[in-house]
């Protein structure tokens, strides 16, 4: 029931305005940032302290200036047409009142109907100006505590301090002008609130590092390093981290380590004060079309009124509106890092060293932006108001994507947990070859075990390892490496470079049988396999100064895969662009660069 009466008709007017040209954002951005400190020991002390003090500023102005985007009243009152009584021909009926006596009729229902006169009238322009500005004051003193006598007796080294204090302060402001307030620009983002915000922090910190043992029968090293540090927040909250880190070598060949780390991040001044808007930022809405993916039951409880079960529309770029922005009500989180790991470095093999750590990382209380998919899909499965208030459909349509007051709210916000385990492995070698100069190979790879969200406390988790989608957003591999090899010839310091960049397969999220992601997909667009890439340079140097360096990134031109949007969309509008994923895979083709640098 849309209200109607009588023979009134609702029709939404869904149109791509070829004619005005493509929407052009001109972004500028200007940052400064001074810093002036000194360092040195201080007299008088044994030559046991050194200190390090500094003071920064630093400010970024950042603004958009929007053209060729059609103005929302403009384009209302361009299809409010009347017949104009004075002339006989179409007319706005705002001209004919006199409230907006300048509009010109928009005539989108005849081929080559839109004029010129017609896009000067619709369009307009748009400003907004950004300002972040810190301040950053510290010091600190490291004392060699050896120089007091302070080792102990089956230690080589001695006890090395450091304490310190910082004080930091950011602010950040936002000035859209009256276009960008209110949301008039059609085809951009919504309403964009003007803001003002800032905070400071006072800390105090101090690191240890005691060597316990050394040269004695099996431990040739044994040390403990740890560390706290205490903040203080204006904004009413405050925080303590410290660390707690063991190593030892048995031989000299090999050292173990372990270490635990308790860390805070508190929000920063984008994750507090970011302005929020409504855009077209969601994926799709498992209540729209003729066949909704959830049951009346389920998408009475995401907010649609049952007599329209059935009769939303559906957006065929597969997108709805949400909202980003920053809430002031952020708290700290909190994460606990558990590693391991051991390093290898053979006395036997001369330039060779491995090692390998396993880590497991838990965050509570998660500074993030839930997906439009996780609030609907855990809203209508579960009909938790922690999901399902964030939820605001038109009232009588029930739509999430016509108007700029239907929107999923996805605004940052401190969700559930976020924990990954797995494990890091770095090696290198270095090998002479006589006369034909030497090789270095490099190896960095991580192999994750697990990827796993759980929204809130008291609702199931999801497991991204190996996926990728509209929940899981960007592809987690659970392999990736880097294998890198220089060789450097004996002739005239030239200098051969390759690199080969592997990432490993992942399939579309909707295809997990976890009730949190799966869903409708595309046969045979669900894989993406494992992809590498090949780099190649070269290097030369002219003396000491000069050095020529010429090279090929992705010399195969290997292209992206293609991600699907519209109707089966596994591309949603965060780094997944141009249909892939433009912050994992290479989207530019091969790349050929020179260049010369010279030193004076």
């Amino acid at each position: 029931n849309l209200g109607l009466v009588g023979d009134q008709v609702s029709i939404q007017v869904a149109r791509r305005s070829v004619e005005s040209g493509g929407r052009v954002d001109n972004y500028t951005s200007n940052s400064i940032r001074e810093v002036i400190g000194a360092k040195g020991s201080i007299p008088g002390m044994q030559d046991a302290w050194t200190y390090d003090v500094s003071g920064q500023y630093g400010i970024t102005n950042f603004g958009d200036n929007q053209a060729g985007y059609l103005g929302v009243n403009q384009v209302n009152h361009a299809l409010d047409a009347v017949i104009d009584p004075n002339t006989g021909l179409p007319a706005c009926a705002t001209a004919v009142n006199g409230s907006d006596p300048g509009c010109v009729p928009w005539n989108i229902w005849n081929k080559g109907g839109v004029t010129p006169a017609q896009i000067t009238y619709l369009t307009t322009q748009s400003t907004f100006s950004a300002n972040a500005t810190e301040y950053v004051v510290g010091g600190s003193l490291t004392g060699d505590l050896g120089k007091y006598g302070a080792k102990l007796p089956t230690a080589n080294a001695p006890i090395v301090v450091n304490i310190g204090t910082e004080y930091r302060q950011e602010s950040f402001e936002f000035n859209p002008d009256y276009v960008f307030a209110n949301g008039l620009a059609s085809g951009g983002n919504g309403a964009f609130t003007p803001v003002s915000g800032n905070f400071h922090v006072n800390e105090y910190y101090f690191e240890g590092k005691v060597p316990l043992v050394d040269d004695k029968p099996g431990i040739s090293h044994l040390g403990f390093e740890g560390g706290y540090r205490y903040s203080d927040y204006s904004l009413g909250y405050k925080t303590d981290t410290y660390k707690l880190g063991l190593e030892w070598a048995p031989i000299k060949d090999l050292k173990l380590r372990a270490s635990f780390n308790r860390a805070v991040r508190a929000p920063n001044i984008t994750d507090l004060f970011a302005p929020a808007f409504v855009g077209a930022g969601g994926n799709a809405d498992p209540c729209w079309g003729s066949s909704p993916q959830y049951s009346v039951a389920q998408c009475q409880l995401t907010g649609l009124s049952p007599n329209r079960y059935g009769k939303v529309g559906s957006n065929p770029a597969a997108q709805i509106n949400n909202t980003t922005g920053g809430f002031a009500g952020l708290v700290p989180e909190t994460a606990d890092t558990y590693t391991i790991g051991f390093v290898l470095q053979p006395v036997a093999l001369p330039g060779f060293v491995m090692s390998i750590d396993y880590y497991n990382i838990k965050i509570d209380q998660t500074i993030t932006n839930l997906s439009t998919d996780t609030i609907l899909n855990n809203c209508a499965t579960t009909g938790d108001p922690v999901y399902c208030s964030r939820i605001h459909r038109n009232p009588v349509t029930g739509t999430l994507w016509e108007d700029t007051t239907s929107y999923v709210d996805t605004n940052t916000q401190n969700i559930g947990t976020v924990q990954t385990k797995g494990y890091d492995l770095s090696a290198r070698y270095n090998l002479n070859v006589g006369a034909m100069g030497k090789l270095n190979f490099t190896l960095a790879g991580t192999k994750v075990e697990d990827f796993s969200t759980q929204p809130t406390p008291i609702s199931g988790s999801y497991d991204c390892t190996g996926l990728y989608g509209t929940v899981c957003y960007a592809p987690t591999p659970s392999w990736r490496h880097t294998f890198g090899t220089d060789w450097s010839t004996p002739w005239a310091g030239l200098v051969l470079s390759g690199r080969w960049r592997y990432t490993g397969s992942v399939d579309v999220d909707k295809s997990s049988s976890n009730p949190q992601l799966n869903g409708l997909y595309q046969p045979g667009f669900g894989h993406i396999g494992g992809y590498s890439y090949l780099d190649l340079s070269a290097s030369i140097g002219w003396g000491s100064h000069l050095n020529f360096r010429v090279g090929a990134n992705n010399v195969f031109d290997k292209g992206p895969p293609i991600v699907l949007n519209g109707s089966f969309s596994n591309c949603p509008n965060t780094t997944c662009n141009d249909n892939t994923w433009v912050g994992s895979y290479d989207t530019l083709g091969r790349y050929v660069y020179a260049h010369i640098s010279a030193k004076f």
